[in-house]
């Protein structure tokens, strides 16, 4: 099990730098406090389910965008998110957590099996 191909936190990394989109293997994806972040997951496997689970980060259900920490009337915070193989979710954020955070499939065997990376945030 890997994210990306790439097992042990050795995840494909696409920023956007300046006005193109990077590519980057090998390291943290990465952001900075006050910056809008979208993550767009997709589950690639032809059977296995997996769940996405982002540590110390929630963001809400239906699209919306948290104003000063909580979601919209109708939107709920989550962390988790339960895909099938071919499902994908897009959620965007607007980053309040300094540090280095694990994401990874909630399912414990694919854990153990390396499908795990990290996401780095800096102060200001």
């Amino acid at each position: 099990m890997t994210i990306n191909g790439r097992a042990n936190g050795r995840a494909e990394v696409i920023e956007l730098d300046q006005s193109t989109y990077a590519v980057t293997s090998g390291r943290d994806a990465h952001a900075t406090v006050g910056q809008r972040v979208r993550w767009r997951v997709l589950n690639l496997s032809p059977d296995d389910p997996h769940t996405f689970h982002l540590h110390g980060h929630a963001w809400c259900d239906r699209a919306s965008i948290q104003t000063n920490g909580t979601c919209p009337a109708g939107s709920l915070p989550i962390d988790n998110v339960d895909l099938l193989p071919a499902q994908g979710v897009t959620f965007d954020f607007v980053e309040q957590h300094p540090g280095r955070w694990m994401y990874h499939c909630h399912i414990v065997d694919h854990v153990t099996d390396g499908m795990v990376a990290f996401y780095t945030v800096d102060e200001t």
